[in-house]
């Protein structure tokens, strides 16, 4: 039973790694120890091109896992290579499901042991606001409204600041030195305000309940 679970563990990790183009390196190395094991089986060797090509073709795939299967039992070498082999598939999709939002069709990304790696009926969060509820998501949105109040206090600032080099450019006589107390007051406000909201939305982004 543990060699059939390694065995259609090997297809389907081999399967999502095509589809989803992830460690080509180990990839390699999976195709080259599976072509050279199945030698002049042409049968399984054109199963194997066929996951290739087809990687949510489901036939092929246990096609792949029952050649897999038959020669790993034979062959205990083989068998600890497409262990390792499978292991460091797995890694990679593991890490891609990460950063990678979205359902794949080939379902759920199990390790020869049973142990679930990935589940891709699961969506990966993309919007913590938008997911949020309660007293976190208020934290976050407040701490967005509040950033874009001291980012706007902080324009109006630059602008003051702005005019009052243009006319001073534009005079050719003379004068005091134009006061900036007014404005480097109103930059220290708005520079207050604004990471007053971004530690707002930080605290609601940390106490919000984290996606299954």
């Amino acid at each position: 039973m543990a060699l059939t679970a390694l065995a259609m563990a090997a297809a389907t990790a081999f399967a999502q790694a095509i589809a989803g183009r992830l460690g080509g390196e180990v990839v390699d190395g999976f195709r080259d120890l599976v072509r050279r094991r199945f030698g002049g089986d042409r049968r399984a060797q054109e199963t194997l091109t066929r996951v290739e090509r087809e990687p949510a073709n489901q036939q092929a795939l246990h096609e792949l896992a029952q050649a897999l299967a038959h020669y790993a039992g034979h062959d205990p070498d083989f068998q600890r290579g497409l262990g390792q082999a499978v292991s460091q598939m797995e890694w990679y999709i593991d890490q891609s499901q990460r950063v990678h939002v979205g359902r794949d069709n080939l379902g759920t990304i199990t390790n020869w042991r049973g142990d679930v790696l990935v589940d891709q009926r699961t969506e990966i969060e993309l919007d913590p606001i938008r997911n949020a509820s309660g007293l976190p998501k208020v934290a976050m949105v407040t701490g967005v409204l509040v950033a874009l109040v001291g980012f706007a206090i902080v324009l109006v600032g630059m602008y003051e600041w702005f005019n009052m080099v243009v006319g001073l450019m534009g005079t050719s006589s003379p004068g005091p030195p134009p006061e900036m107390g007014p404005i480097v007051q109103r930059w220290f406000l708005g520079f207050g305000v604004f990471f007053g909201g971004i530690v707002l939305l930080i605290i609601g982004f940390l106490l919000r309940p984290r996606s299954r």
